[in-house]
C-alpha cells in the first residue's frame, strides 16, 4: 500500500508519540478515511495516508503537486520513514 504508513512511521517522521497518534483519533482530529484507513475492516490494521497527515502538520489544505514542489512528496516521506525489519520482529 504505497503511500500508507504505520503507527510507527507516522511517529518516527512527524517526531511524534503513538499516543499523542492515538489521541489525535479518539478526538476526532484524524478523521476516518482521511487521515487513516482500516483496510480490513473494523478490527484490522490501520494505515495512515501520509499526504493528509502532512497537509494537518502544515495546517494548510496542500496538493500533491505542491508536496512534490516542495520535495516532500510521498516517496520521499516514505523512504524517511521505512522502518528497519529487524527493529519491529517480535520474537
Amino acid at each position: 500500500m504505497k503511500g500508507f504508513l504505520t503507527y510507527e512511521q507516522v511517529a518516527e517522521y512527524f517526531s511524534i508519540s503513538v499516543s499523542f497518534i492515538k489521541k489525535k483519533m479518539s478526538d476526532g482530529t484524524f478523521r476516518l478515511n482521511v487521515h487513516y484507513f482500516k483496510p480490513d475492516g473494523k478490527n484490522g490494521m490501520i494505515r495512515f495516508d501520509a499526504v493528509e497527515l502532512e497537509k494537518w502538520m502544515r495546517g494548510k489544505e496542500i496538493t500533491h503537486e505542491a508536496l512534490q514542489q516542495s520535495g516532500n512528496s510521498v516517496s520521499n516521506i516514505l523512504s524517511r520513514v521505512r522502518p528497519n525489519p529487524q527493529k519491529y520482529r517480535t520474537a
